[in-house]
């Protein structure tokens, strides 16, 4: 460009962002991919009968509750046509995605106690996922920090 390259184009790819400058100049800067919950996912529903609440069975079905409170999902239609896409989107499709600390909150209150509770499955895939991080053991080991 004439300006000095001030305009950029990105791609997203396995979780970094490459922004390619017209310079030629390559930045990555790394984004986390979140997950967007639709607006009609919001309803809290009530069984008028019982009393108690109905868990939202389109949250059960696409997210799954790990015993620290993280919910997490697979990114939808990573097995369709696989060869129709490109090497960034293969990529990108095998990692999970995670909702905002707000949109876990929302996630929370419209399933009901029992999808809280943490759940033990025998040859559980999620298991290593499902420790919570003890950060003072972290610090003491780990400089990063």
């Amino acid at each position: 460009m004439a300006n000095g390259g001030h305009y950029s184009s990105g791609t997203a790819v396995s979780g970094l962002y490459i922004k390619r400058f017209c310079s030629g100049n390559i930045v990555l800067s790394i984004t986390r991919t979140i997950v967007r919950i639709p607006l009609w996912e919001y309803h809290i529903r009530f069984d008028s009968k019982v009393g108690k609440k109905i868990p939202n069975t389109e949250v059960l079905n696409k997210f799954k509750r790990l015993n620290n409170g993280l919910w997490i999902r697979t990114h939808p239609g990573r097995h369709k046509w696989r060869y129709l896409k490109d090497e960034p989107w293969l990529t990108q499709s095998l990692y999970h995605e995670t909702p905002t600390n707000e949109e876990q909150q929302i996630l929370d209150k419209l399933v009901n106690r029992f999808w809280l509770r943490p759940k033990y499955y025998v040859n559980d895939p999620y298991a290593p996922r499902k420790i919570l991080i003890d950060d003072f053991t972290a610090q003491k080991y780990f400089y990063d920090r």
